[in-house]
């Protein structure tokens, strides 16, 4: 990344002012206890993401709410430093952002300002 360049602040997409993006949409069903049972999490337009409480907390075969997290995170990020280097005139060919979380408790702190 070239010296100075300042990804910080506001990275607006370009649409009228105030303008934001679409509302994205998601939902989640469990079923059964929390020990023996399972869920399923479904972005609006994606697949069904199975979950239980062995892969969220014991690191069993399969996702976690967390790991959407990290890629919903990653995602944004990626799409944010794209437009910041456009606007810095870089050309960007390909981004790849890893994102990390674990815990026990969701959390997740980004700071794009796109």
């Amino acid at each position: 990344m070239p010296r100075g360049l300042n990804l910080v602040g506001e990275m607006g997409y370009g649409g009228a002012e105030g303008e934001i993006m679409s509302t994205s949409k998601a939902n989640a069903t469990w079923e059964g206890t929390l020990k023996n049972g399972h869920g399923a999490m479904k972005p609006e337009h994606g697949s069904d993401v199975p979950f239980t409480m062995a892969s969220r907390f014991e690191g069993a075969q399969g996702s976690n709410p967390e790991e959407l997290v990290g890629a919903a995170l990653a995602g944004c990020f990626s799409m944010a430093l794209s437009l910041g280097l456009e606007k810095a005139g870089i050309t960007p060919q390909t981004i790849r952002t890893s994102a990390r979380s674990g815990g026990r408790v969701c959390r997740a702190t980004h700071r794009s300002g796109y």
